[in-house]
């Protein structure tokens, strides 16, 4: 069968399926007790969580769980491999106590449906102690900039520089 494909036009049999928006792809397949979930982010750029208030979430009809840097293990996050590393660096706990940038995820909730997983993102409630913020490298690298991630050596790096060296 391999020799009729290989080195000849193939019809697409899903392409006007894809073209037209009617494909069924696994996302767009329910299964049974299949829960949705969604990410609260913070609307603040470095700050000290003080608070979370997720009772309101809780209490909502659907809601399964809620789960913030309170109720999860305190396990350093092993990161991703490069160059997608940046999202969460390999010191940084998946939920923490603080939060090093605007969008970061501060509390997930898991639900019976999207919409309500949405409604109880909106029902959490955070409390935070704004810190010094950094927005451009060259405030990063200053020798008094504030210490956005808590860690040795590196400061405010996210990844290690990368040193390339040229000739002899």
């Amino acid at each position: 069968m391999t020799h009729a494909v290989i080195g000849h036009s193939v019809k697409r049999t899903d392409l006007l399926d894809k073209v037209t928006g009617n494909a069924r792809y696994v996302a767009d397949m329910p299964f049974p007790g299949l829960l949705f979930g969604k990410m609260k982010r913070c609307n603040v750029a470095h700050a000290r969580i003080r608070g979370i208030d997720t009772s309101r979430a809780l209490a909502l009809p659907g809601v399964k769980a809620v789960l913030t840097h309170e109720n999860v293990p305190r396990v350093l996050h092993a990161g991703s491999p490069h160059p997608r590393s940046a999202s969460v660096t390999c010191d940084q706990y998946i939920l923490d106590d603080k939060v090093r940038y605007w969008g970061e995820g501060v509390a997930a909730v898991a639900a019976i449906s999207e919409e309500i997983a949405e409604r109880a993102v909106e029902l959490i409630e955070v409390e935070y102690e704004t810190l010094p913020a950094v927005f451009t490298t060259e405030d990063a690298e200053r020798s008094d900039a504030p210490r956005i991630h808590d860690r040795e050596p590196g400061g405010n790096l996210v990844l290690p520089p990368v040193i390339i060296k040229r000739g002899t």
